[in-house]
């Protein structure tokens, strides 16, 4: 890196079947790998007590759970 002087490298997203090659580029390899990280680990998403709702606002609670999952 130029700007803060330290060893740099660069990664591509892997194992990505069916999607465009624009996804596959270095750019997108954090969120890609975030995705693929949390299709893994959604143990924690599930909560047995909640009804199950398909909607968006179920998906929006999930995710918000999962965000604050990293919060300290």
């Amino acid at each position: 890196g130029q700007i803060l002087d330290l060893p740099t490298r660069i990664g591509s997203p892997l194992g990505l079947h069916g999607l465009a090659d624009s996804i596959s580029r270095p750019a997108y390899a954090t969120a890609v790998g975030l995705l693929q990280w949390a299709l893994t680990h959604t143990s924690f998403l599930i909560e047995e007590d909640e009804p199950e709702d398909n909607g968006l606002m179920s998906f929006a609670s999930r995710f918000g759970r999962w965000l604050r999952a990293f919060l300290p």
